[in-house]
């Protein structure tokens, strides 16, 4: 029922999205949806080692997991470049536009409103909640958010003012505050240990500190002292396979070892463009010979 609440069906309206609501074992009422399953599962998935085969072939003769090797951040870059490089400017079966062509048609008509930023884009999809806004700032599950504009333009309404507060889900550090004239202004977390933590991981830690009746900072050192661990072990290789079963099941990473030994590729903060390194994605623990995926041509990704 998440995909179903007010945050979701606001971001909708805002990016002038159909929302629909589409009952679970009715495949019949969202046929665009499977349908692009469909040509994931044909046209990329089937080059990608790992990829399910059909049920008249014995697990014990092609076990799909043992050849999985490709990490979550690497399936999304695949599925991106497909549908940036050869999704878009394939036409239809039935002898149909392309979806670029399509596209192109349909802006002449109606031309798109384009985000002056992405951090527009960031504001938009957010968790909006009621709050207050006083002289400390303002309050969202216990993180208390401030910044010198919010101060500033308190002084210029009222003191103390009811207000809507916009939490980022992927970044609980970063959050908006709309002001009485219908503006938008980022605020900070004042506690810096939040950066990078989604919405979900925060109220996880959150709730191991209540259960562990310990504070969210003492909490906050050891979970970052056992990723630490996990990726000194990844590195070294000097950790056994029930080590680092043990380590990913703290962590709640995963209880796969294919989730350590192939860890996911991070964009670096320091570059603006998240391109990763593309190449041959071939498995080497696998004894079997399989097929390679390369991505050729691929644009860059901002």
């Amino acid at each position: 029922m998440s995909a179903h609440s007010s945050t979701i069906q606001q971001i909708c309206d805002e990016l002038d999205i159909d929302w629909t609501y589409a009952p679970r074992r009715h495949p019949w009422l969202k046929a665009q949806v499977e349908v692009s399953f469909k040509q994931l599962n044909n046209h990329l998935l089937s080059q990608i080692p790992g990829h399910v085969l059909k049920k008249e072939i014995h697990s014990s003769d092609y076990d799909a997991a043992k050849h999985g090797i490709i990490s979550l951040s690497q399936l999304y870059y695949c599925i991106h470049a497909w549908m940036a490089g050869y999704f878009v400017n394939r036409s239809h079966w039935m002898g149909g536009k392309s979806p670029r062509e399509r596209w192109v048609e349909g802006t002449k008509l109606v031309p798109p409103p384009m985000f002056w930023a992405l951090d527009q884009l960031d504001r938009i999809c957010t968790v909006r909640r009621r709050c207050i806004v006083d002289h400390k700032g303002v309050y969202y599950k216990r993180i208390a958010y401030n910044s010198f504009e919010l101060h500033r333009e308190r002084h210029r309404f009222d003191d103390r003012f009811p207000s809507t507060i916009a939490i980022r889900p992927d970044d609980v550090s970063v959050a908006y505050v709309r002001l009485p004239d219908e503006r938008w202004i980022k605020v900070m977390a004042d506690d810096k240990s939040l950066a990078g933590l989604s919405l979900h991981q925060y109220m996880r830690m959150r709730a191991e500190a209540n259960r562990a009746k310990e504070k969210f900072f003492d909490v906050a050192v050891k979970r970052k002292n056992l990723a630490d661990q996990v990726r000194a072990a990844v590195r070294s290789e000097g950790k056994t396979k029930d080590q680092l079963r043990d380590l990913a099941r703290v962590m709640g990473i995963s209880s796969r070892l294919d989730a350590l030994a192939n860890p996911p590729l991070a964009p670096n903060p320091d570059t603006e463009s998240m391109v990763e390194p593309t190449g041959n994605i071939t498995s080497k623990n696998s004894k079997r010979p399989v097929r390679q995926l390369e991505i050729r041509e691929i644009g860059s990704f901002n």
